[in-house]
Order: C-alpha cells, then sequence, then structure tokens
C-alpha cells in the first residue's frame, strides 16, 4: 500500500492511500479529483511497480513536474522525490518504499528548486491563481468545493474570471478583444502561463468566434485545445495558459 500527501494551494494537506494504481485529474471518474490550477482533466497516474512507486503524465495541458524536470515517460518516485502538478505539490510518503540514497531535503514541502518553463523554454514565474480544492471522497477540514455557477444574465457577450488574477471579473465583448499578458491589449490577464497575444475574440452579430494567437500554452474550450476558430456557446469554460474565464451571452442564466 503507497501513501500519497498531497499539499493544497490553501496550505492543508491530506493523505491519499492507494494499491495498484490512483488517477489524479480535474473531472469526474479519477480517483482523485483537484479542481482548476492548472489540472487537466485527465493529468497524472501514480501507480506501484513491484517494489516502486512510480508516476506518469497522462497528456495533460501543462505537464507533470518532479524534483523541477517535467517528465516525459513513467518516472520512479522515492521518498524525497517533489511532484507538481498545476498548482498542487504531491510527496510520498517516507517509510513506503526503500529510502532513496542522499540527503533528504530541509523543507520536504519547499517548491522544487529549478522553476518550470513553458513548452517554448522560457521561464514561468509562481502562478497567482489560488483555488479551493474539490477531492473525491474525504476532504481536509475546512477546505471549501469549488462549484460552477452557471452563466449569468448580462447586457451583451462577456467572460466572467473564475480563476487566477481575473477572479469575480466581467469583460463585456465588442468588435474584436485581443487577450494578453502585455499592456495595450483589449483583455489584459496578468499571469505568467498567458502569452503576450495569447488569443483574440471576435462579435459578429449574435456569434463570438475564439482563436487562439500561437500562444506558448495554448487555448482550451471546455478542456479540449482549439486548433482553429471555434464559435463559443453561453456556458464554456475558456482556458488561456492556466487561467479560467466563462462565456456568457446576453440572454436568461443557462441550464
Amino acid at each position: 500500500m503507497a501513501t500519497l500527501i498531497i499539499k493544497h494551494p490553501d496550505g492543508t494537506e491530506q493523505e491519499q492511500e492507494f494499491s495498484g494504481s490512483l488517477t489524479i485529474g480535474r473531472s469526474e471518474g479519477n480517483d482523485l479529483i483537484l479542481a482548476e490550477g492548472g489540472v487537466s482533466r485527465k493529468h497524472a497516474r501514480f501507480f506501484v511497480d513491484g517494489a516502486a512507486v512510480k508516476v506518469e503524465d497522462v497528456g495533460s495541458a501543462n505537464g507533470t513536474w518532479v524534483d523541477g524536470g517535467k517528465i516525459e515517460g513513467p518516472t520512479e518516485l522515492s521518498s524525497a522525490s517533489q511532484v507538481v502538478i498545476g498548482d498542487y505539490e504531491v510527496l510520498l510518503k517516507a517509510g513506503v518504499q526503500k529510502a532513496a540514497s542522499g540527503p533528504r531535503p530541509a523543507r520536504p514541502g519547499a517548491r522544487p528548486s529549478k522553476e518550470p518553463t513553458s513548452p517554448r523554454g522560457q521561464q514561468l514565474k509562481p502562478r497567482s491563481t489560488r483555488v479551493m480544492p474539490v477531492v473525491k471522497g474525504e476532504r481536509p477540514a475546512g477546505a471549501a468545493l469549488v462549484k460552477r455557477q452557471a452563466p449569468q444574465r448580462s447586457a451583451g457577450p462577456q467572460l466572467r474570471g473564475l480563476s487566477g488574477p481575473v477572479t469575480g471579473k466581467t469583460f463585456p465583448l465588442k468588435g474584436t478583444v485581443v487577450v494578453g499578458r502585455v499592456a495595450g491589449v483589449e483583455l489584459q490577464v496578468d499571469d505568467d502561463s498567458v502569452s503576450r497575444k495569447h488569443a483574440e475574440l471576435v462579435v459578429e452579430g449574435r456569434e463570438v468566434t475564439l482563436r487562439d494567437l500561437g500562444s506558448a500554452n495554448g487555448t482550451t474550450v471546455n478542456g479540449a485545445p482549439i486548433g482553429e476558430d471555434t464559435i463559443l456557446s453561453a456556458g464554456d469554460i475558456i482556458q488561456f495558459g492556466v487561467v479560467e474565464l466563462m462565456f456568457e451571452t446576453g440572454g436568461a442564466s443557462g441550464p
């Protein structure tokens, strides 16, 4: 039986035991559900291989990191290994397997010393996204559940921030709206996972079309990366890097 220690963005911790394998992601169907904070719908899998415990990425958007490096395949863990999944940190509880050689870090809960990099090799600073976890089964005392709200009524098409620096903010859409990190764009998102000019939205009549502008970390709609122009529907969840917003129309609230 292996035991993981999951450190949440709010500082709380929980222990999760498993035998065989354990899947982690944002959507239902995973053994451990972690909401927001750069976690993909299906993100990573921990599994027991003989006397070893290993982790592998299962096609996540932002990758799985072990000791500061982005893994490319199944990676064996020791009790000193530090795994980063979005804004969450996962440790293998000591005593589960033979201890690895070398001293244990002085601060087991510390972030890897090597800063993560984007797919283009650019160094990413710590993200400002701070969310509460949704955990399948028991959850840490005091931890709140993140609950998606239905699209709200608005005067016209708009985006409503769900995470990171745009949480709770609304952005009316009119004409062509460029989304990016730099000053001068119509919708500025100050987060290092967002490219300088990340994406654009074009309003034509009652249709709003979303287009990625070759961003480093991609644009997704309801968890699916977009590779071409995408027409939005009320309630769609758009993710620029790790920052999420909901698309709302001027109609009544959705189901």
